[in-house]
């Protein structure tokens, strides 16, 4: 399922639009690198505690009503 996009100017006033969709990991590996340090598996309720930003919590509402109770 699509989530809501994140549309927002970057720091070098470009416009952004970031498309978000809900996915079942399958397999791979993580490696930490410039734009991800950390990599962490929470439930929607786990997550909301570490969100400082408006539209991620409301992002993360979004996915939490897409795949329904857990």
């Amino acid at each position: 399922a699509e989530l809501p996009p994140a549309r927002y100017v970057d720091n070098r006033g470009r416009r952004k639009v970031v498309r978000w969709w809900v996915m079942t990991v399958l397999g791979g590996a993580f490696s930490p690198n410039e734009e991800v340090d950390e990599l962490r598996w929470l439930t929607p309720d786990g997550a909301a505690g570490l969100l400082t930003y408006a539209g991620d919590v409301e992002l993360l509402g979004a996915f939490a009503e897409a795949i329904g109770p857990q």
